[in-house]
């Protein structure tokens, strides 16, 4: 089978299954929240990519399934693990310095996504809002990444293991990036039109939120590419983008009448809240594809 004819299969076994499960779980969020259906649906989904690799009998091999340290390779794993925090602080930091008034030390946001019963519980526990919220900070920082790296892998086979180094070899590094990065993207629309991201009372809604996304995922896959050339492994991109998955630290401390307002920020997904990645991406593509040869 040629590759083209496999990118083609790749595409679709990867696309149509998640879109089912997106919508799905969208219809479950829109009926009763964030429920465990809704979880475990979106979870299902980050593995059409490798399903896809799969279908499309493209071989795994040569992904790096075995983790080498030497080389300073250790350093860029360390990067994958904490790159994505520094980031998500910077650019909440930022978020919260223009829209002050957008911060709340009570976690007023986290304790809206509690039902009443949920957060009898948890008062009943001794946990309050910001015990809660210093606790998701923890565990974002040390244990959550390397969860969150089991289900980001079937993403990362997909995208950075076959998909990213297919258009990179057919339409050049500097364009095929790019569009990797934007497939990428595309491939989360269905879920985001039931709220996810940024909600739905933005304006310019969904449109707005939907290119917005695609600048993150076209900047993140830069990040993305750049650990998997450097670990020369696969564990490398799917433990950054567990790690991103993660750092949410601004949703902590989000004043919950700014609900609406993630268009913007704190994370860095928003306008606001991404110029960080934004900025350090940029660095990245124009060192790695312009300046000098990799």
């Amino acid at each position: 089978m040629n590759k083209t004819k496999a990118f083609h299969i790749y595409l679709f076994s990867a696309f149509v299954p998640a879109w089912i499960l997106q919508i799905c779980a969208g219809f479950f969020y829109q009926s009763s929240g964030a429920n465990l259906f809704y979880t475990v649906l979106l979870l299902l989904a980050m593995y059409s990519p490798f399903l896809g690799v799969l279908t499309a009998k493209m071989p795994l091999k040569d992904m790096g399934w075995q983790i080498h340290l030497k080389d300073k390779k250790w350093l860029f794993f360390l990067t994958a693990w904490f790159l994505p925090v520094i980031l998500a602080v910077l650019g909440a930091a930022i978020y919260f310095l223009i829209k002050p008034q957008a911060f709340d030390s009570n976690a007023s946001y986290l304790m809206s996504q509690y039902t009443g019963e949920q957060s009898a519980d948890l008062k009943a526990q001794g946990l309050t809002p910001q015990v809660l919220a210093y606790l998701s900070v923890i565990s974002a920082m040390t244990y959550a990444p390397f969860i969150n790296m089991l289900f980001a892998l079937g993403e990362e086979v997909g995208w950075r293991g076959f998909m990213h180094t297919y258009l990179k070899e057919k339409y050049g590094p500097k364009k095929g990036i790019i569009y990797s990065g934007l497939i990428w993207g595309v491939w989360h629309w269905p879920i985001m039109l039931f709220g996810y991201e940024y909600g739905t009372d933005y304006w310019g809604y969904p449109v707005l939120g939907g290119l917005l996304f695609l600048v993150f995922t076209v900047c993140f896959g830069i990040l993305l590419d750049w650990i998997f050339v450097r670990t020369g492994s696969i564990w490398g991109p799917s433990l950054m983008h567990g790690s991103a998955n993660a750092a949410v630290f601004g949703l902590y401390f989000l004043n919950a009448a700014f609900k609406d307002d993630l268009i913007f920020g704190p994370l860095p997904i928003g306008l606001l809240g991404g110029i960080p990645l934004l900025l350090f991406s940029l660095y990245l593509y124009y060192n790695i594809y312009f300046k000098t040869n990799r």
